[in-house]
């Protein structure tokens, strides 16, 4: 971001920022299906998304 305002350039300063909010949002993504048992199993199959293996 300092590269940014050294730069004076808008752009620059959006795109820092853009990334910040997509790591942000990577991250309670990740969170959330951590805290599912079964992670992205189990998350699918308790919104109805796919069928678990009965194995």
């Amino acid at each position: 971001m300092n590269d940014a305002i050294d730069a004076r350039s808008v752009a620059l300063a959006g795109f820092g920022l853009d990334s910040l909010i997509e790591l942000g949002a990577s991250s309670v993504v990740a969170w959330e299906l951590i805290e599912v048992p079964g992670g992205c199993r189990g998350l699918a199959a308790e919104r109805g998304g796919v069928a678990q293996n009965p194995d």
